[in-house]
């Protein structure tokens, strides 16, 4: 409780003892069922962090907040629109640009964490439901509600990482929804799935 009231405090009085900033590229792949097909997601994230000067640390770790932006390229030549209904598009290309938040905790070189896409809009050429003349568009505005209330495009990411002399590498697992207009055909489920890649990044801090 004491050290949760310390992260607390340390935010409201911008308690910050260093602060930097970041870019890396990721790539990530992983498989949609049912046809396992296989999605890429290629992602260029910059960020502006804060190390904060707290009185105890987590795991002897220091704490590092901070946000910025990500650019997200997702392909597929088949995606399913929703897990529990097999309507597939034929290939997609989404991009996203949405504004994220990360926090991570740093060992000297080693460090995990977390980031999440909050908000933002997406682009996408429209896709062909297979076997159909029907085109659909994925959702433009994104925006983070939790869960099956999200709305549009969004990624996070899971990971841990390793700082070299100049640049950083991570590795994690990233979790991301991805939606298209209107509902399933014949349904009144929204065109909604969830997809999960595994990814490698390279970063540079400055």
């Amino acid at each position: 409780m004491k050290m949760f009231l310390s992260i607390i405090f340390s935010l409201f009085t911008l308690n910050i003892i260093a602060a930097s900033n970041t870019v890396d590229l990721a790539f990530g792949v992983g498989s949609i069922d049912p046809n396992r097909e296989t999605l890429t997601a290629i992602s260029i994230k910059a960020n502006r962090n804060y190390q904060l000067d707290l009185e105890n640390k987590i795991f002897n770790g220091d704490i590092i907040l901070g946000g910025g932006i990500r650019a997200t390229n997702y392909r597929s030549d088949l995606y399913q629109t929703q897990s529990d209904i097999n309507e597939v598009v034929e290939s997609i290309s989404i991009t996203s640009f949405n504004l994220l938040l990360e926090s991570q905790i740093k060992w000297e070189k080693i460090f995990v964490g977390f980031n999440i896409d909050i908000l933002g809009y997406s682009f996408q050429r429209s896709s062909r439901i297979q076997n159909t003349n029907i085109d659909i568009k994925n959702v433009s505005f994104n925006l983070l509600r939790g869960g099956e209330n999200d709305k549009g495009t969004l990624n996070s990411q899971l990971y841990m990482g390793y700082q070299f002399d100049s640049i950083y590498t991570r590795v994690g697992l990233s979790h991301s929804a991805i939606e298209f207009e209107g509902q399933v055909v014949n349904s009144t489920v929204d065109r909604q799935n969830f997809v999960d890649t595994f990814f490698l990044a390279v970063g540079y801090p400055f």
